[in-house]
């Protein structure tokens, strides 16, 4: 951290002098080899759209192909 005058501020270092850990999230292990082509998480809504699009389309798979209802 610097000091000019009486404002504090830090340098920003280019990301191959950064260290960063690569966690993922509870979509996929890891950032780098997430399936997705963009971050659900910078969509508003994102997760929340993903997973009602997968129960939709179960629901879909399951009334024709095994021949159930809606309620099932």
């Amino acid at each position: 951290m610097e000091q000019n005058g009486n404002v504090e501020f830090e340098f920003d270092l280019p990301p191959e002098y950064c260290r960063y850990r690569d966690e993922g999230c509870d979509l996929a292990e890891s950032c780098l080899n997430c399936p997705f082509e963009q971050c659900v998480h910078d969509e508003p809504g994102g997760k929340q759209r993903l997973v009602k699009n997968l129960r939709d389309n179960e629901m879909a798979r399951l009334f024709t192909s095994a021949s159930q209802g809606v309620k099932e």
